[in-house]
């Protein structure tokens, strides 16, 4: 459990967009275009975070990891929301020079994508920890629209946060909404051959049998 909640947090608070560097020149690579490939090496982490909290038998140790991965992301989520007010940032295209701007936006996409992995893996938990939070449905709904204007995520991340925001009531589900990793749970438990009964070894009757003096 101690190595599962290390690398749930370990993938929330690496340093995020210190590696793009404003002085690269902009006529090879955008900030954003190197940003995009700094993040789908995160993504990796994150799967491989979530993977590790969903494989977790014991339903007490998984609620109280999942309630602190939350507690963790809607912190974050918080404090960018009141530096990105500060600063006064609108979306754009591209990523903001200022590094601490930069530093924002990464960390409120990067928990976001992250949120999306956890809920989808583990739905029905997730609810039960988040559903009773109106905070932080605020806040999830404040990070999935600014990330929904922004141009960083390419076509997985995006079908990701569209499916993660369908399960937590963001926007109208659709019709045909499954949530994939759900299905798949169901699916691996319809396969798993049904368990043995088990027989008990019946020992000599002792009734009927007679005893003569």
């Amino acid at each position: 459990w101690a190595c599962i909640t290390s690398l749930a947090l370990f993938v929330l608070f690496l340093p995020h967009s210190q590696s793009i560097d404003n002085s690269t020149d902009k006529s090879v690579v955008s900030r954003l275009q190197i940003y995009k490939r700094l993040l789908r090496q995160k993504r990796l982490d994150h799967v491989d975070a979530a993977k590790s909290l969903s494989d977790m038998e014991s339903y007490e140790k998984k609620y109280d990891m999942l309630k602190l991965i939350f507690e963790k992301i809607f912190l974050v989520f918080f404090e960018v929301r009141k530096s990105m007010e500060e600063d006064e940032w609108e979306a754009g295209k591209d990523l903001p020079e200022d590094e601490k701007q930069r530093e924002s936006l990464s960390k409120l996409f990067e928990n976001t994508l992250f949120m999306g992995d956890v809920v989808l893996r583990i739905p029905d938990m997730s609810h039960r920890i988040y559903d009773k939070n109106e905070d932080w449905q605020a806040l999830m709904a404040w990070a999935y629209a600014l990330c929904d204007q922004s141009q960083v995520f390419e076509k997985n991340d995006r079908k990701l946060l569209n499916l993660m925001a369908q399960e937590l009531g963001l926007i109208p589900r659709e019709d045909s909404y499954t949530n994939p990793y759900k299905e798949k749970v169901r699916a691996a438990a319809k396969s798993k051959p049904p368990p043995k009964k088990k027989t008990k070894r019946k020992g000599p009757s002792i009734q009927g049998q007679r005893h003569e003096l």
